[in-house]
C-alpha cells in the first residue's frame, strides 16, 4: 500500500493539534469551534476546529477513516484538489 505523502502529513497535523488540544485546555478553547467567537470575528476557528477532536476516539476514528478513504479521493482528484476539498470541508 503507497500512501501519498499529503495523507500522512494532514493525519499528522491533525494529531499534533489535537493532542495538544488534549494536554492543553487554553490551546483547545482557543482554537475550538464556537459561533458566538467566530460571529465575533474569530475566523481562523471555521479551520482551527477542523483540526481539534474531543477525545482519542474521536480522532483515532477519524484519521483511520481518512487513512483508507484519502487516497481514493487524491487518485481521482490529485493531491492540490485533495487539499482544498479537505480545507473547503472544514468550513
Amino acid at each position: 500500500m503507497n500512501i501519498a505523502l499529503v495523507t500522512l502529513a494532514v493525519i499528522a497535523a491533525n494529531a499534533l493539534v489535537s493532542i495538544k488540544g488534549f494536554n492543553d485546555l487554553s490551546f483547545f478553547e482557543r482554537y475550538k469551534f464556537g459561533i458566538g467567537q467566530i460571529q465575533a470575528g474569530q475566523k481562523e476557528r471555521m479551520i482551527t476546529s477542523g483540526f481539534l477532536h474531543v477525545d482519542i476516539a474521536h480522532l483515532f476514528l477519524n484519521m483511520f477513516t481518512l487513512f483508507f478513504f484519502a487516497d481514493v479521493v487524491i487518485a481521482w482528484f490529485g493531491s492540490v484538489k485533495f487539499l482544498l476539498l479537505y480545507f473547503v470541508s472544514l468550513v
